[in-house]
């Protein structure tokens, strides 16, 4: 282990500090990448558990999960829990038997539970609970609602006296949306259900507020549409209903995709009460008769006269009619269809087929005129107007999307990613290979593991060349190959050392006296031992 761990020191010491750091930045650069793809591969994939917790419900799913070692993460300041996704439907089914949840809206069932002693119970204790379970019922309604994610109802129901005329109540909704866009229809059917589940409650008696504060519905009254919406709502619904039954009506002729209906309808608003008052002469009924007899006695002749009056009251039969004419009305209604063509199939002089294009005969657009008046229930007393034509349609423009939807997919390119990822790491990995072959370094190194022990042995400076050169003969390595595994740069260098050394071999051979000099100048410096 201490030969492998010598023999790496000394091939990384061959290089210079600047080539080092190259190297250790690249290798700490692979060795990351490959890590993140090993962590991101085994990834612990969460799926959302419970939402909006009470910090009581949440501290104890946290504990059990805790206890179990499942993988939990906390969102939302801890009212929200995910767990690894193969465990989330085991955890959820197991939570809701063990009642997680239990600050959750209280009902009639939980507050008035049989089990639990309500003996001596005041009567304003019981109609609080009444209160506060009404108040629970409802907002586990509005809590099933798929756009609504919490909610807290406010019931104000004055208590009842006697010789009192009931006194109306009044509720406060606050809502927490999941999303930012509801649409009025939603907001008005919770006054709705309010007022209908609540007695003494009408719908403008509601309240209906969000978590931003903003004031949603004001109690403002039914408008006169009723249930029908806004008056933009009604004209449109009223103009896709006679749209769709023109169209049928056209497309069971002409085949599907060759007609294109357009409707315009003007609807009437205008709330008219009348009250109509009928007598008939004929029939008379006598409401009363009164007969007054007066009789007279002369005093001279005591004669009697005698007077008879009778007054009768008769009574006419009348009827009375309260006639309220209703919104939303259709006042005018004007329809257009255009109808494609038909194409026949013609046989050309050369043999081919081709579809040629042949307009609608007018009795047949008669025909279809007089299907749509009755389909819509035309009436030209209210000035409706039926229009139909043959015009020839354009071919569609067909869009081959199906190449380019693939880029759409999200796990598509999640792969391509990953993918990505290990083909740089491989092309890095083989890069630094490469480069680390073609050194001097690396040649070193290729030199049998027991010349390079005595060459560290030996400590030498040049001790891999100098162990080479002692290897017995069955061990040679051949200078050409030799050569070929180092990089130009030290192949370079070691022209320069040739060189260097036959200029010195020249100089000796050339200068035998300066040389001995010098060498016996050497040998006098050295310390005797």
């Amino acid at each position: 282990m201490n030969d492998v761990v010598a023999q790496l020191t000394q091939f990384f010491l061959q290089y210079s500090l600047k080539q080092r750091a190259i190297i250790t930045a690249i290798i700490v650069g692979f060795l990351s990448i490959v890590i993140a793809l090993l962590m991101w591969a085994n990834k612990t994939e969460y799926e959302l558990l419970f939402a909006n917790l009470a910090p009581q419900d949440a501290s104890e799913i946290v504990t059990n999960l805790s206890n179990d070692k499942i993988k939990y993460r906390l969102e939302n300041g801890g009212t929200t829990i995910y767990v690894q996704q193969d465990k989330m439907e085991e955890m959820r089914i197991r939570f809701h038997s063990l009642g997680a949840g239990s600050n959750a809206p209280q009902g009639f069932d939980d507050i008035f539970d049989p089990e639990k002693q309500n003996i001596g119970e005041t009567t304003n204790m019981q109609r609080v609970k009444i209160i506060r379970a009404k108040e629970g019922e409802l907002m586990k309604t509005l809590n099933s609602m798929i756009w609504i994610k919490g909610s807290r109802v406010h019931l104000n129901i004055p208590e009842r006296r006697l010789f009192e005329d009931d006194r109306r109540g009044s509720a406060s909704v606050f809502l927490v949306l999941n999303r930012s866009s509801v649409q009025e229809s939603q907001i008005k059917s919770i006054p709705a259900l309010i007022s209908g589940s609540i007695d003494g409650i009408q719908p403008e008696d509601v309240r209906v507020m969000d978590s931003r504060g903003n004031l949603l519905y004001n109690g403002e009254k039914e408008n006169t549409l009723g249930l029908s919406g806004t008056q933009w709502e009604l004209t449109n619904s009223v103009s896709n209903e006679i749209k769709l039954k023109a169209r049928n009506i056209v497309e069971s002729s002409v085949g599907f995709g060759n007609s294109s209906v357009q409707v315009g309808v003007e609807l009437n608003f205008d709330q008219v009460q009348q009250t109509i008052e009928d007598i008939d002469p004929d029939d008379v009924t006598v409401l009363s008769e009164e007969i007054i007899n007066e009789s007279n006695q002369d005093n001279v002749d005591s004669s009697t006269a005698a007077v008879e009056n009778s007054v009768t009251n008769y009574e006419f039969s009348k009827t009375v009619r309260n006639i309220v004419h209703g919104t939303g009305n259709i006042k005018r209604l004007s329809v257009a269809v255009a109808v494609n063509g038909k194409y026949e199939t013609i046989i050309t002089d050369d043999g081919e087929e081709n579809q040629q294009y042949v307009p609608r005969t007018p009795q047949e657009l008669e025909d279809l005129t007089t299907l749509v008046k009755g389909a819509i229930g035309y009436n030209e007393e209210r000035g409706d107007v039926v229009n139909v034509i043959n015009i020839q349609f354009a071919d569609p423009v067909v869009y081959e999307g199906g190449f380019i939807d693939n880029f759409k997919d999200f796990e598509m390119w999640k792969e391509i990613f990953m993918y990505l990822l290990i083909a740089v790491g491989l092309y890095l990995g083989f890069n630094l290979v490469k480069g680390l072959m073609n050194t001097e370094a690396t040649s070193k190194i290729l030199i049998p593991f027991e010349l390079q022990k005595k060459a560290l042995a030996s400590g030498k400076e040049n001790s891999l060349i100098a162990a080479a050169k002692e290897k017995t003969p069955e061990e040679e390595i051949d200078e050409d190959i030799y050569i070929a595994k180092l990089s130009p740069e030290a192949r370079a260098r070691m022209k320069a050392n040739d060189k260097m050394t036959q200029d010195v071999i020249a100089f000796a051979e050339q200068n035998p006296e300066q040389v001995t000099g010098l060498m016996r100048a050497w040998l006098a410096e050295q310390p005797k031992a």
